[in-house]
């Protein structure tokens, strides 16, 4: 599990969630383009959600290292999504933006 801080708030995230995250971000940015995806996250009670993430050029983020948890949700359709968007930017393309 990893927390990536979005907005000066903790968002607790699966290891392959937040590192595509971290990833699409950095191919965003060196194209100075902005999406916004879907992070699946584990909430405040335990339960798990999907927060909405703007990723951007001019938008800081951070991912760093989360004590272990079992709560690793369900994120494989996700996670295909945020690669398949970078796989499209490293490309020479640009990511069809479903949100």
């Amino acid at each position: 599990m990893k927390f990536v801080t979005y907005a000066g708030v903790d968002l607790l995230a699966g290891d392959l969630a937040a590192d595509a995250v971290m990833k699409y971000a950095l191919a965003l940015a060196l194209r100075r383009l902005s999406d916004v995806v879907r992070l699946p996250i584990i909430d405040f009670d335990g339960s798990t959600t999907i927060a909405a993430v703007l990723l951007g050029p001019s938008i800081p983020l951070l991912s760093r290292e989360a004590p272990a948890d079992e709560l690793e949700p369900d994120i494989d359709p996700l996670v295909a999504d945020i690669e398949s968007r970078t796989r499209a930017l490293t490309n020479g393309g640009r990511p069809d933006l479903a949100f």
